[in-house]
């Protein structure tokens, strides 16, 4: 209670309880107790995280990092083994009306679609391809693709097995973004990931 609130915090924690508000009462098919529980611990949850000091949200930062770090490795490695053709255990899930699965313990592959069986999409642990590479692109966004930290290779293995249109456009624009705020002249790059995406994007119009 001795905290001090800036009144940007404030402004955030208000935007923060509309949004929460606004989507379970509209993507919650039933909204019972257990829900409206869910709701209010998201709610303090995200709070305290953004009264927390700055050295706070630091140690937080790289405990995410770390932890999504190490289940993308497990899932990546189980995903070299299924493409590898080695049988794997695995069993069909309907995870709701929309997702269907093959849940093999270190991943989680599309089921029930053609394509997947000619090339198959990584998704590691998340329910879609498209879910794994988007926030892989956002935490190297934030690790500002540093490299040097082998670790970060991780995330762009993901980010590529993801197969991902989607995931690929963000690490386009984040990696402009990234130079352009180092200052670097970004224009060689644009040009060069552009001349990639225009050759991508016409090979994808004449394949069949």
């Amino acid at each position: 209670m001795k905290v001090k609130v800036p009144q940007q915090s404030l402004w955030v924690i208000f935007l923060l309880i509309i949004n929460f508000i606004y989507n379970y009462t509209h993507n919650t098919v039933s909204f019972s107790f257990l829900s409206f529980l869910n709701l209010s611990s998201v709610i303090i949850i995200s709070i305290f995280i953004v009264l927390s000091s700055i050295a706070f949200k630091i140690k937080l930062w790289h405990g995410f990092d770390w932890f999504m770090k190490c289940i993308c490795c497990i899932s990546l490695i189980g995903w070299f083994l299924y493409l590898a053709g080695i049988p794997l255990p695995h069993y069909y899930s309907d995870t709701t009306d929309f997702y269907t699965h093959e849940v093999y313990y270190l991943f989680i592959a599309g089921a029930d679609n053609i394509l997947e069986e000619l090339l198959p999409r990584f998704c590691g642990m998340f329910l879609e391809p498209g879910h794994v590479g988007s926030t892989c692109c956002l935490l190297l966004f934030i690790n500002r693709f540093n490299f040097k930290d082998k670790s970060n290779y991780i995330y762009l293995l993901s980010i590529i097995f993801s197969l991902s249109l989607a995931a690929y456009g963000l690490l386009f624009i984040g990696l402009c973004l990234h130079y352009l705020l180092k200052g670097v002249h970004v224009l060689k790059y644009i040009l060069f990931l552009g001349v990639l995406a225009c050759a991508f994007y016409i090979f994808g119009l004449t394949y069949n």
